[in-house]
């Protein structure tokens, strides 16, 4: 999978034998896993690509209660604006990315739907209340308001947050929360696949993704 430089908890990977050329949304995308399953270190810092974009950076996950594997895709802290973006902003990704503990980042909607419209991926969420795992988790592109295509058999509690099957992603500029006369994102100062039936509020969010195939 490329060259790999350990020293900093920094690895780059080149991912090998992919074409640049884009392809037509209809079809499925694969590429090398992204966040390796022997990772040692809690966290590291990578670069990858995805096919027809350039490089990123991204921060892979191991935990000894939850396994090695987990690419990071949103994390967010209670109180703190940064997440209080345009949906431009979502939909290219913002924020640090890195593995301090003050780093916020969102990966980017568009990014998002490649990575999880390709293989198959499992998702697990964590708030400030409780943790939430469930084994299957795909975005939707840009035409379909970037909405959860698929969300399946979750386990765990204390999370209220957890997105809904066809839910739109939502933001102060581009209100889908399917609620006239409110606008959730606006009301929490960020961007999220809300719903009518939810009762939003300011959280601390961590999402993590990781390849099942």
């Amino acid at each position: 999978m490329g060259e790999i430089v350990k020293s900093g908890e920094v690895l780059t990977n080149q991912l090998a034998n992919i074409n640049n050329q884009t392809t037509p949304k209809t079809e499925t995308i694969d590429f090398p896993d992204p966040c390796p399953r022997d990772q040692e270190d809690y966290l590291v810092l990578r670069e990858i690509q995805l096919p027809g974009s350039d490089p990123f950076k991204v921060v892979c996950m191991s935990r000894s209660d939850v396994g090695s594997g987990w690419l990071r895709v949103y994390k967010k802290y209670y109180n703190y604006k940064k997440f209080n973006r345009t949906f431009e902003d979502y939909e290219r990704g913002f924020g640090n990315v890195g593995t301090e503990y003050l780093d916020e980042f969102f990966i980017g909607l568009n990014r998002l739907h490649r990575l999880t419209s390709g293989s198959r991926h499992e998702v697990r969420l964590w708030t400030s209340k409780g943790k939430r795992v469930c084994d299957n988790f795909v975005v939707g592109d840009g035409c379909e308001g970037y909405k959860v295509k698929n969300i399946g058999n979750c386990t765990g509690d204390g999370v209220w947050i957890i997105p809904k099957q066809g839910s739109k992603f939502s933001t102060f500029d581009r209100d889908e929360d399917g609620v006239p006369g409110r606008n959730f994102a606006k009301e929490v100062g960020y961007g999220w696949w809300f719903d009518p039936s939810m009762s939003p509020k300011d959280d601390t969010i961590f999402i993590y993704i990781r390849r099942t195939d």
